[in-house]
């Protein structure tokens, strides 16, 4: 019994872990819809706003305004950096030139190669004038074939966790949005996760991040978010250099599964004193049983010979001794030969 419900037991875990790992899978190519989307349409608002900026600087304010209404949450801040690395434009009306960001690594990208027209997503910035972690997407500015500046576009993180609220995986998920330089974007979870967004995870030679290895898959092990046992959905964009993550935890997804062991084990525990106490049971009525046949056989031995014997010679009775005679002829008609007694008279 013990035997067949451990096998049936590991064959339901293993049906509940495949069907676990599935719908991670599944909510991995739903969040990196979800990204792909965003960057798609951060993409192209950057380069509506360029064409402004460098074409018509007269009415650049009022597009941007209009954007942002259109838009809402999901834009913090549009900026121009000067080609000087210097703030030239904030829409959240900063004064322009004191504020030095040539030390930002969006600025830096563009600036070390000013002619090479692509978007760039930095890590996640905290803002100096709108004092909220965001992720910079930009593009440079390039004006009759030369460098003039950068033009960025910062989506808060929060943006992106928002996903987070329209799945459900379970008190101990989590979904994450973390760079191939293994620096997290985003990261939504019900528990606080302890996570800082300007420093590198530790690689711990996992998948995610060695491009050798497959750009989508499923990993068992501890998670480098929480150091818990979980099973981790991930598919790696190479092209925008993001790698999008869902989280499972053992504790949610066998809890029922845990459940059901519990009741299973305990009740086979139930079954198995049961019997335990039923096989007592029959042993003590079997060796009462024995006992009493034994003093049954030692009673009847005593009265066959009592029966038998003469207490006092010794010798047979006589019913013994002619069955004795009679089984004695009887040996001797089948195996042949001559049967011999003697009669003694002892009276007188």
């Amino acid at each position: 019994m013990w035997g067949a419900l451990h096998v049936w037991l590991n064959q339901e875990r293993t049906l509940i872990e495949r069907a676990a790992g599935n719908d991670a899978i599944n909510l991995a190519i739903a969040f990196e819809v979800h990204v792909q989307s965003v960057v798609r349409f951060v993409d192209v608002l950057i380069q509506d706003l360029r064409e402004h900026v460098v074409q018509d600087q007269g009415d650049f304010q009022d597009v941007v305004k209009e954007e942002l209404e259109r838009y809402g949450d999901m834009v913090a801040q549009v900026s121009v950096i000067s080609k000087n690395g210097n703030l030239a434009y904030s829409s959240l009306n900063s004064v322009p030139g004191v504020i030095d960001l040539s030390s930002r690594e969006h600025f830096r990208v563009h600036s070390e190669n000013p002619l090479d027209d692509k978007l760039f997503i930095s890590k996640p910035v905290l803002g100096r004038i709108s004092g909220i972690w965001s992720i910079q997407f930009t593009r440079p500015l390039i004006v009759l074939g030369k460098f003039s500046g950068v033009i960025v576009v910062s989506v808060p993180t929060a943006f992106f966790s928002e996903f987070y609220s329209k799945i459900n995986i379970g008190n101990n998920g989590l979904i994450a949005l973390v760079g191939l330089d293994r620096v997290p974007r985003a990261v939504a979870s019900k528990k606080y996760v302890d996570v800082r967004m300007d420093k590198s995870l530790p690689d711990r030679d996992l998948p995610y991040f060695d491009i050798s290895k497959p750009a989508e898959g499923l990993y068992r092990g501890v998670s480098f978010f929480d150091g818990s046992e979980s099973l981790t959905a991930y598919r790696r964009q190479e092209n925008s250099g993001l790698i999008v993550m869902v989280k499972l935890s053992p504790a949610d997804y066998l809890a029922a599964y845990y459940k059901q062991e519990n009741i299973l084990y305990g009740s086979a525990l139930v079954v198995s004193l049961f019997l335990l106490a039923f096989s007592c049971l029959i042993y003590f009525v079997a060796l009462q049983h024995l006992k009493s046949t034994k003093e049954l056989k030692h009673a009847y031995g005593l009265l066959q010979e009592r029966v038998n014997i003469d207490s006092l010679t010794g010798a047979l009775s006589r019913g013994c001794f002619l069955e004795k005679l009679d089984k004695a002829f009887g040996e001797l008609l089948i195996t042949g030969g001559k049967l011999s007694f003697i009669l003694i008279d002892i009276d007188y």
